[in-house]
């Protein structure tokens, strides 16, 4: 997941560019997922956005480190989106 990145200069212009990146963010990050593209593809995306890619990465091994080291059991609800069990492995 990437975030809305906001910028105190931003007029309404720039602020629906930002929404329409983060769109395109998320698409990519969701094919990813559904193995519909490659991790290189997803990361090159990332940095023509301006997003570091390598520090991206490694934000997300480190996230999943905690929920591997904890036992955290993930669930999806109806949304497809998922969520914590609150059940521990």
């Amino acid at each position: 997941m990437t975030w809305y990145r906001e910028h105190p200069d931003y007029d309404a212009q720039d602020a629906r560019n930002e929404a329409q990146l983060l769109y395109e963010r998320q698409g990519a990050i969701e094919d990813l997922l559904e193995g519909k593209v490659k991790a290189d593809d997803v990361l090159d995306r990332l940095d023509q956005q301006g997003i570091n890619a390598a520090a991206y990465a490694d934000t997300v091994c480190a996230q999943i480190e905690v929920i591997i080291d904890n036992g955290i059991a993930y669930t999806s609800n109806e949304a497809g989106l998922l969520l914590p069990s609150g059940v521990l492995l």
